[in-house]
């Protein structure tokens, strides 16, 4: 039986490339240009065509392409990662112990872009694709507010017939992407002095009322199998007032995401209602949720599970693994939302574990990165076939 080109992916230079790339800081919108760099010259030395995309000034994101025509199979990650304030390990240094590497990057996204690398120079090396082209994107800006994305798809990078985004998936072949709704509640109060605080009305007790009735809303109340419960994260909460004095408002910051049976006007509707709700039965609460603070509100997105690119993923992913792969959904917000509603299916499929990216000791399993090298090169050889 002849190899398959999987079979060529080499664990050590996986580890390799991955160490080296979390070893250049790439922090989110300010990136710099060693990363994109380094990701180019690379290609390069291995005969792959790169080219840098700015994306403002002192950063560039990097794309690749290999063969010619269609379909295009279209290989994403990105460079930049999150910020280090906090981290209890050294963020740079790519330190690999008892079967994991350390750094930030390490998990998200850096493994992946290494795996992607060399999957492309192991199908170049083979003769490249039969038919068809193989397209690497791999963009800065992701983790942040300046993200190069619709710069790339406008530009037409991001246009394929299939595409794979290297987040971290858990081990699983994930569908698609849960919703985002994002938005601001208030509360309001009456100030008073401490020492008069039953003549007052605190806007922190009524925020503490607003938060419990919206964790306790009909839609966090579902579960499903492949999206799992819908998560509500309060991630800020301020109040406005002084030392000794009743606060007279609060102002409380949420984010939540949803499957695709449930949309975003209908969670932002219970939401309404149980801030209605609460002013019925409390005569002295009174809050609100300013329209023009919800954002985002994106309903989520997702392929079929029986879509032709899941089941060739499955077949690669049983070549390479030897086990059946499970499928799932993607918790966050990835490349596969802005590719799967412009008509490019995607799936995601990455090295890593989702609760470990953005952590203060970020690091990604040596098994998961040459698992994650061995599927890319799998999947392409697959559907691009190769000409040696």
């Amino acid at each position: 039986m002849s190899e398959h080109i999987w079979q060529r992916v080499n664990p050590e230079e996986v580890v390799e490339l991955t160490r080296e790339l979390v070893r250049i800081p790439s922090v989110t919108s300010c990136e710099g240009l060693e990363i994109s760099h380094f990701v180019k010259s690379w290609l390069e030395s291995h005969r792959l065509g790169a080219t840098l995309v700015p994306a403002g000034e002192g950063r560039a994101s990097v794309v690749c392409e290999l063969g010619t025509g269609d379909p295009v199979l279209l290989f994403n990650a990105h460079l930049d990662t999150k910020p280090i304030e906090g981290m209890t390990i050294d963020p740079f240094g790519g330190a690999v112990e008892h079967g994991r590497l350390y750094g930030r990057g390490s998990c998200d996204t850096k493994g992946a872009v290494a795996g992607m690398m060399l999957a492309a120079r192991t199908l170049k090396e083979a003769g490249g694709p039969r038919q068809g082209r193989l397209r690497l994107v791999f963009e800065v800006g992701e983790e942040g507010r300046e993200w190069a994305a619709l710069q790339l798809w406008e530009e037409g990078w991001l246009r394929a017939q299939a595409a794979v985004v290297g987040e971290p998936s858990d081990g699983k072949i994930q569908i698609g992407n849960r919703g985002r709704i994002g938005g601001v509640v208030r509360t309001f109060g009456r100030s008073t002095h401490t020492a008069t605080a039953e003549w007052g009305v605190n806007a922190i007790e009524k925020m503490c009322k607003l938060i419990d009735s919206f964790l306790h809303l009909p839609y966090r109340q579902s579960h499903d199998p492949v999206w799992g419960t819908p998560p509500l994260n309060f991630w800020k909460i301020e109040s406005s007032g002084w030392e000794a004095t009743v606060p007279y408002q609060c102002v409380a910051h949420f984010d939540t995401r949803i499957p695709p049976s449930i949309g975003p006007d209908e969670v932002i509707a219970q939401m309404k209602e149980a801030i209605e709700s609460l002013g019925r039965t409390d005569p002295e609460f009174r809050a609100d949720m300013p329209e023009e603070q919800l954002w985002p509100r994106l309903p989520a997105a997702a392929i079929s599970s029986h879509h032709d690119l899941v089941l060739r993923a499955q077949e690669a992913y049983r070549a390479v693994a030897g086990t059946e792969p499970a499928l799932g959904a993607n918790p966050a917000m990835t490349m596969a939302h802005i590719l799967i509603t412009r008509g490019v299916p995607a799936i995601i499929f990455g090295p890593g574990e989702i609760v470990r990216a953005h952590t203060t000791d970020e690091s990604v399993g040596i098994d998961e990165l040459v698992l994650a090298a061995r599927f890319y090169a799998a999947l392409a050889e697959q559907m691009l076939g190769h000409g040696g």
